[in-house]
């Protein structure tokens, strides 16, 4: 068995290449990368990484294939925004891919990768999210508000916009790139976010709920814990999804109550942490799909702590990791 991931050089495609080559059983098998330009870091952790441009560029699609071709992976792991989009617009060539890919439904993609859309979809389900307009529509009356990309994950490039000087400001300077922006309602409870996985596959249906601490835009510290809110939120959200699920949801609680900013459609930056307590849904997913014995169940005792530390790695001169 052979496994592929994509954007093999991001921090999420290095930890799953960890905890994979850590597995006793996947760590048997040979784990391929692909990764536009330098194949590092990847290749300090994955046996080989091929050279793919990025998900925007025209020969993106006969690059893909032709990598597939050439492994002829057994499970294939898309992870960027990027190429979850495009993969969800061209569903034809799922079908060429030879391979079990790990992927959402283009119907949840479609919702998921959109702020706007999902911001739609959990009010109609009946959950609390934060007022979500197009920055055009946005008045004094709606600060203050958190700029974001509309179809991009992390936190890059936020902006929280207080009173009107920088409201003002912010359509001058971005007005002709408005468009690619949502304004949301800025939920002030910093102390109070939470990223919480939510994983079906073949009817098992389970859920991790950790508090974080942001630290250069990641989860730096996470305590896992348990509230009745959240949990009724999160079983929802299940029950209105059909198929094999694996999301990030992101949210903070405001008054007790649960206020759902973003889904991320993926495997997050939370993999390894959550596998360290014992919610291995990388492991689980690829059991699912593989036909092997799922992990029954999970428990972490709640106040669990888990923090990210660095993990340095040295390449000799000759090119080979030491």
């Amino acid at each position: 068995m052979t496994i592929m991931i994509s954007a093999a050089n991001a921090d999420v495609c290095l930890s799953m290449a960890r905890i994979l080559k850590a597995h006793e059983f996947y760590g048997r098998m040979p784990l391929v990368g692909l990764a536009p330009g330098s194949p590092w870091p990847a290749k300090c952790y994955f046996d080989d990484v091929i050279d793919i441009p990025l998900a925007g560029d025209p020969g993106y699609g006969a690059s893909l294939l032709a990598a597939v071709n050439k492994i002829k992976p057994d499970i294939f792991i898309p992870f960027s925004e990027a190429e979850l989009a495009w993969l969800a617009v061209h569903p034809r060539e799922l079908e060429n891919i030879a391979a079990k890919t790990i992927i959402n439904s283009p119907a949840l993609l479609d919702i998921f990768l959109d702020k706007k859309k999902t911001a739609d979809f959990i009010r109609d389900i009946g959950l609390k999210a934060p007022l979500t307009l197009s920055p055009a529509d946005v008045g004094e009356e709606h600060l203050p508000v958190l700029m974001k990309y509309r179809r991009s994950a992390g936190s890059k490039n936020m902006t929280i916009i207080r009173n009107r000087d920088q409201l003002s400001g912010f359509k001058t300077e971005f007005g002709k790139t408005m468009d690619a922006y949502v304004a949301q309602e800025l939920i002030d409870t910093p102390d109070a976010e939470y990223t919480c996985a939510l994983w079906r596959f073949n009817g098992v249906s389970r859920h991790c709920t950790l508090r974080r601490t942001l630290q250069g835009g990641m989860t730096g510290f996470a305590q896992m814990e348990q509230h009745v809110a959240i949990d009724d939120a999160l079983n929802k959200m299940a029950s209105a999804l059909e198929g094999n699920i694996f999301l990030n949801v992101q949210m903070r609680l405001r008054e007790g109550i649960p206020y759902i900013f973003e889904v991320n459609p993926r495997f997050s930056s939370t993999v390894m942490m959550r596998h360290k307590i014992g919610f291995q849904d990388l492991i689980w997913t690829l059991d699912s799909v593989s036909g092997r014995p799922c992990e029954s169940k999970w428990k972490a005792p709640l106040g669990t702590m888990i923090f990210r530390t660095p993990d340095e790695r040295v390449v000799g001169p000759e090119g080979k990791p030491v």
